[in-house]
């Protein structure tokens, strides 16, 4: 019966978005400029290890080569809004595109971040219709959203987007709620079971607090569940500090669930107007296996601390970056062969924001 009920409320509201979109053909709306910008990004890292990761040594999102001048991608954002209508045309090409849309690679989905109308019938609610970027999670697909170019575990293997409905409603200026009904997670299209998703956020001076859930079938064995937390606190005008708290709970229809949880802290210090230096530690626990299914024991642990530093060029940021992960069993791969508990890397990125 809730199927039914979301189902047709999606349905409903897709309907009001269409005709909105097709009704506003004011002479302020013809004339209303498109807005364009976008990214364009590269950079070089080594591994200690002396090779690269694979899928299979649980690399983190993006950042997996040795040796190597990578490229990153070419993103490029094209949005309107006239009145009460807008859109979203957010299109991306290169490696970083690759790995985000990875079940459509060969295909021109692949290019697609986002793509989607919007509709405000009042000033306190939003609906957009389409295909958006995720809300769980701290860190953001975009490199010149991030302080550190490299990714969190956590967000690598979170969702990256979502494609189906979903509703911001502003109670006042302190808290607001969303609410999604989606395809399962980083589909573009899916005629199978949908998500639920809800979003409670509240901002108070130099506090902000995120609370999401989201809870779908992925199939018919297998149920999955994420709550994740984002806690943002600008402690002084130069030092900002975060945490990211998320756990993904996986439910077979005939089996025993697992989870796995990560703990994420982010600082960042403003030195200059032009230069920036930002910390990220993450302690990543798979106590089930869930992730790291090739490692025969269970319970499996990561640490990972990583420091970076943004130095600004007008609108060229480049970006020196170390990290270091440490593993309580020995899920990493060194030139040898051989399986280590440990990874030191260093990487090099500039990104180009216009």
């Amino acid at each position: 019966m809730l199927t039914r009920l979301l189902t047709t409320g999606c349905l409903f509201a897709w309907s009001i978005l269409v005709s909105a979109q097709s009704a506003d053909n004011s002479p302020a709306a013809v004339s209303a400029p498109l807005n364009i910008s976008g990214e364009v990004d590269a950079y070089y890292r080594y591994s200690g290890n002396g090779i690269s990761r694979s899928a299979g040594d649980y690399a983190t999102a993006y950042t997996t080569d040795h040796n190597s001048f990578s490229l990153g991608i070419l993103n490029l954002q094209f949005s309107k809004e006239t009145g009460k209508v807008g859109f979203m045309a957010d299109v991306m090409i290169g490696p970083r595109a690759d790995f985000t849309n990875a079940v459509y690679s060969g295909q021109t989905l692949s290019f697609f971040k986002q793509l989607y109308v919007t509709y405000k019938p009042s000033d306190k609610l939003k609906l957009t219709a389409g295909n958006f970027s995720t809300f769980v999670g701290y860190e953001l697909i975009e490199a010149n959203n991030n302080l550190n170019y490299s990714m969190s575990y956590g967000f690598s293997y979170s969702p990256f987007t979502h494609t189906g409905i979903k509703g911001d409603y502003a109670f006042n200026e302190n808290w607001s709620l969303m609410g999604a009904v989606m395809n399962r997670n980083d589909t573009k299209w899916d005629s199978g079971k949908k998500y639920v998703a809800g979003q409670i956020a509240y901002t108070e001076g130099k506090v902000k607090c995120l609370l999401a859930y989201l809870n779908g079938n992925d199939g018919d064995t297998l149920r999955t569940g994420q709550t994740d937390l984002v806690v943002s606190y600008q402690a002084t005008p130069k030092l900002a500090l975060a945490t990211n708290i998320s756990t993904k709970m996986y439910a077979p229809k005939n089996g025993v669930s697992a989870p796995w949880t990560t703990y994420i802290l982010f600082a960042n210090y403003k030195v200059k107007d032009n230069f920036t230096l930002a910390a990220r530690g993450e302690y990543f626990t798979d106590p089930k296996n869930v992730y790291f299914t090739a490692i025969p024991d269970q319970n499996v642990a990561v640490t990972g601390v990583t420091f970076s530093a943004n130095w600004k060029v007008d609108a060229l940021t480049i970006i020196p970056e170390v990290r270091f992960d440490s593993a309580t069993k020995n899920i990493f791969k060194n030139e040898k062969g051989a399986s280590v508990a440990n990874e030191t890397s260093f990487l090099l990125a500039a990104v180009y924001k216009f």
